[in-house]
């Protein structure tokens, strides 16, 4: 079961739930969303890095699994910053629900703290675009009504989380926060996570969604029958 820390659960239900349709915004934005993720997800299955035949000097082949890649070896600056990450993660994911709560990434010391920590801590465990982060996790199942590729997603990520605590010293999360468990909220996440701004004065800078792009994001994938459930748990 699910634990979770409250929150403006009628907010995100209205803007889940909500059925106005933005035509031409909803397609370009679409649009931009699908090619991104599918772009991301252009990637090598098994991992491949080549090495060196000892014996003779010739090319070999070391095939690294998804398995490996959770157990393998942290070292303490990712651990350190994944420990650190956590500490301010409710500022940054409470931006990502509501644009009122400070400025966002570019314009946020805290926000921009923080997605600079979750980057150490995803290229110390070669965590890809398209997988989610360790750190956008918690020790404990899945939601129920991902896909199985999504649940396979969240289970190397809370394998990792785990590892990264235990390095760290500190215990797993267990309690998640209201839009852990909403696609929406995750697409939102993640186009300001990888998008960058690709031309004009401000190229590179980090692609900060408005507020009615994200309703769009999240007409698109949330789950309006998740936030009903939400609203009457809540109300229960």
């Amino acid at each position: 079961m699910y634990a979770y820390e409250t929150g403006e659960a009628k907010t995100f239900a209205h803007r889940a739930v909500s059925a106005s349709v933005r035509f031409v915004c909803v397609t370009a934005l679409a649009l931009g969303v699908s090619v991104l993720g599918a772009e991301a997800k252009k990637k090598p299955n098994p991992v491949e890095e080549p090495i060196l035949d000892p014996g003779n000097g010739a090319p070999l082949t070391l095939v690294i699994s998804l398995k490996d890649r959770v157990h393998a070896e942290i070292n303490n600056e990712a651990a350190q910053a994944f420990k650190q990450a956590l500490k301010i993660r409710g500022h940054r994911e409470a931006q990502l629900a509501d644009d009122k709560h400070c400025r966002g990434v570019g314009l946020c010391e805290v926000c921009d703290e923080y997605e600079r920590l979750v980057a150490m801590v995803n290229t110390a465990l070669d965590v890809k675009p398209w997988e989610l982060s360790p750190v956008d996790v918690i020790d404990g199942p899945p939601p129920p009504m991902w896909s199985t590729g999504e649940q396979a997603d969240w289970d190397r990520a809370r394998d990792q989380h785990v590892a990264l605590a235990k390095a760290g010293r500190m215990k797993p999360l267990r309690k998640a926060l209201l839009t852990d468990a909403c696609r929406g909220h995750c697409n939102v996440r993640w186009v300001e996570r990888y998008g960058e701004i690709p031309d004009g004065p401000n190229v590179g800078k980090p692609f900060r969604l408005l507020e009615f792009q994200r309703d769009i994001v999240r007409e698109i994938y949330a789950d309006p029958a998740y936030w009903v459930a939400v609203l009457k748990v809540q109300a229960a």
